[in-house]
């Protein structure tokens, strides 16, 4: 990093460089993910938006690794946790199965 790269990332408020760090850390996690698993590992977890019967568990199993692992790469990936996602997904199959979801 040049000098005045240095001098320029300092005088961004922490708010844009906060942001410029999560890319960062993104970027590498991706790069890191792609190294180790390849771009199966992407696709998988794209994939486990999309499909209803998917969850992380699945994605840990098929790749070696943990659960808390897997939900721990889907934040730093999408940016959201997982639990809402899920919570979702489990009402869309209920309905779909012709139950009622419980109300809370």
């Amino acid at each position: 990093m040049k000098r005045s790269d240095k001098i320029q990332y300092f005088e961004q408020s922490s708010k844009e460089r906060g942001r410029l760090m999560r890319g960062v850390k993104r970027c590498n996690l991706i790069r890191k993910l792609l190294t180790k698993y390849g771009t199966e590992i992407l696709t998988d977890l794209t994939a486990l938006l999309e499909r209803q019967h998917w969850n992380l568990s699945d994605i840990a199993r098929k790749h070696g690794f943990t659960r808390e692992y897997a939900r721990q790469i889907f934040v730093q990936i999408f940016g959201v946790p997982y639990g809402p996602i899920r919570d979702k997904k489990i009402r869309l199959r209920m309905i779909s199965e012709g139950r009622a979801p419980e109300i809370y």
